[in-house]
């Protein structure tokens, strides 16, 4: 579930438990260029189109606070 603030922050959780690497793409709508690393990584997301992709270590994550594009 995903909650809109009146300033148009939000908060994108990147997760990967996995004893390897993983790479994800999925839909979003985050504006990345003035995003904040709050916890864990910078895995430095990358927005493409529609679409965010994001290289993520085993067993890494990463917790940012953005803003809505």
């Amino acid at each position: 579930m995903r909650r809109k603030s009146s300033t148009n922050e939000v908060v994108p959780v990147i997760l990967n438990p996995a004893r390897r690497p993983a790479e994800a793409e999925f839909a979003c709508n985050l504006d990345l260029t003035g995003k904040k690393l709050l916890a864990g990584q910078d895995l430095e997301p990358a927005v493409k189109g529609e679409a965010c992709a994001v290289s993520v270590p085993a067993q890494g994550y990463a917790v940012y606070k953005c803003r809505l594009a």
